[in-house]
């Protein structure tokens, strides 16, 4: 039987990878260069009817295929030559006249095992933001666009599991853990040299796997580092840092994250030039701004006795009709919240502060600035029914309420990195980019808010990657050991978290300080005020307008 010949057909079907986001490789065929669909759930390869030369479907062969909906159809199956990555296989392919992609690989393509070794440790493969899971669509009916799958659905059932069983080979055969083995201290709990003193950081084998065991100066807990093999890294980092519920965060909070599970050599180094050249990141993260004047506010020492409320606003209109979210920061613990809403009126706002009461308790205190929202006499009357005492900042000093207005640039920065291609769902991104804050250590604190709170680590992505390597979990405690151990954790944990604020309020202050001037005026003396005078807090160039006034009172700057 002749080999199959492709030629190019004006109204042949073209990739659809940046509308449906699925899993997508560029293969040359006869020169040739295609988008081929990689299917797992297709053992069958498939090959449009518009590619193949008529005459080359003369006695060709019959096969029989399964579509998406069940029915049996006969294809003719021939042999093309196809080549990827340098490798070049013959496959015999179903010609189908109504599929809706020029070529479909399935599990009978020679090269598709190795090809999911491409996809775990090869993060340059195809376009992350558009990976997902693809169902061949071989059904006869006339070729339909395809249904889009959310960007947040393909992001999240992206397949980042490699296999457990060549992980310990992979860190014997990696020549830049050579001196981690050569320097381990213990395997499987044994000391090798039980009469010299063990400090740390040491190397250890557990299970056959390399660990570094490092210990916290402050908790005096040991933490376990698993050494990871150069081809498993910036597949690490993917998931450390593009992943939704990583959110983009910066060089600290990303190094953070990894080095509470992972270590390898040159992880500080690796991960400052991974940040640095992260396109999202170069894209929407401003330039470097001078530091806003700082007034430290007294510290809380229980968890949503104050918080700090602030609205974001007007966005694009979601899918749903959000075009706001109402921010709430905890200032002892820092643990954010953010509702998404349809307008700022005060019922929504009273609504929304509702939905945070019934979870963590009615706070003492709430700072605000002077919105309309939080002005309003609804908002006063129910803070007057729970008993809340309401602070709100200076007209047009919003540093006043620093915590929040921070998480503000931040939470901002982490949707646009997100949403640039899906504006209408930003406000389904918001849970896991809250997840991605809660999880990392807050600089002040030195603990996470999730931590503080909980008593307890959550368990996230890295966690579960951690896992497919090792043997599971470990072993659970008895519900009274647990309530012991948690009870002590978080008295340790809120003693720690306060000595960390009052140094880290301590520094801010002081380096603050070194530029600041006390100002002084006279009642009777010209001041210029400065009044922004656009409508939006979003809008990146903010008019503004300087206006004369006559200081009428003892005050200063």
């Amino acid at each position: 039987m002749e080999v199959g010949t492709l030629i190019r057909v004006p109204d042949a079907p073209q990739a659809a990878l940046d509308q449906a986001g699925l899993y997508q490789i560029p293969v040359s065929i006869k020169g040739g260069t295609y988008q081929a669909l990689v299917d797992s759930g297709c053992n069958q390869s498939s090959i449009h009817q518009s590619l193949i030369h008529p005459r080359a479907l003369d006695n060709s062969r019959m096969v029989k295929v399964r579509c998406v909906h069940g029915e049996v159809v006969n294809y003719p199956i021939m042999p093309v030559d196809i080549q990827f990555r340098g490798e070049k296989h013959r496959l015999e392919v179903a010609v189908n006249p109504h599929l809706r992609h020029p070529l479909i690989l399935g599990t009978n393509w020679p090269l598709f095992n190795k090809l999911l070794g491409y996809l775990c440790a090869d993060a340059s493969w195809g376009k992350r933001e558009k990976a997902g899971v693809a169902v061949a669509q071989l059904g006869e009916a006339e070729p339909e666009p395809p249904e889009p799958v959310s960007r947040e659905q393909s992001a999240l059932e992206r397949n980042i599991l490699p296999e457990r069983d060549d992980f310990p080979l992979e860190q014997s055969r990696d020549e830049t853990l050579k001196n981690a083995f050569d320097q381990v201290r213990s395997i499987d709990g044994q000391l090798l040299h039980p009469d010299q003193p063990l400090s740390y950081p040491y190397f250890s084998i557990l299970k056959d796997k390399l660990y570094r065991v490092t210990q916290d100066a402050q908790t005096k807990q040991d933490t376990t580092q698993l050494l990871i093999p150069r081809s498993r890294r910036e597949m690490l980092f993917q998931a450390a840092h593009c992943n939704p519920m990583a959110g983009h965060l910066g060089q600290t909070a990303t190094l953070n994250r990894l080095m509470a599970r992972f270590f390898w050599p040159g992880i500080h180094e690796n991960v400052r030039r991974w940040c640095t050249s992260c396109r999202e990141c170069q894209l929407v993260n401003p330039p470097a701004t001078p530091k806003a004047p700082l007034c430290p506010l007294p510290l809380m020492q229980v968890p949503f006795e104050r918080i700090g409320m602030d609205l974001i606003g007007p966005l694009e209109r979601s899918a749903r009709g959000h075009r706001f979210a109402l921010v709430l920061v905890d200032y002892a613990t820092r643990y954010p919240e953010a509702v998404p809403l349809r307008t700022i009126s005060a019922k929504s706002v009273a609504s929304a502060l509702f939905q945070l009461i019934s979870r963590v308790g009615i706070p003492k205190e709430i700072l605000t600035d002077q919105g309309t929202a939080f002005m309003s006499r609804t908002i006063r009357e129910l803070y007057e029914l729970l008993g809340i005492k309401s602070i709100r900042t200076s007209v047009y000093h919003p540093q006043t309420d620093g915590l929040v207005e921070r998480f503000n640039r931040t939470l901002k920065s982490m949707i646009r990195k997100f949403v640039q291609e899906d504006a209408k769902n930003w406000d389904k991104w918001l849970e896991p980019l809250l997840f991605a804050v809660r999880e990392v250590p807050q600089a002040s604190t030195g603990f996470s808010p999730f931590e503080l709170l909980y008593g307890r680590q959550p368990r996230g992505v890295l966690d579960v990657l951690r896992e497919t390597w090792e043997d599971g979990p470990s072993d659970s405690k008895n519900e009274i050991q647990y309530v012991m151990d948690l009870r002590t954790k978080l008295h340790t944990l809120g003693r720690l978290s306060m000595e960390n604020l009052l140094q880290a309020q301590d520094k801010q202050s002081r380096s603050y300080n070194r530029g600041a001037r006390l100002r002084q005026f006279t009642p009777g003396e010209k001041v210029l005020v400065l009044l922004p005078t656009s409508s939006s807090k979003i809008t990146r160039k903010v008019a503004r307008t300087l206006r004369g006034h006559t200081a009428s009172w003892g005050s200063q700057l």
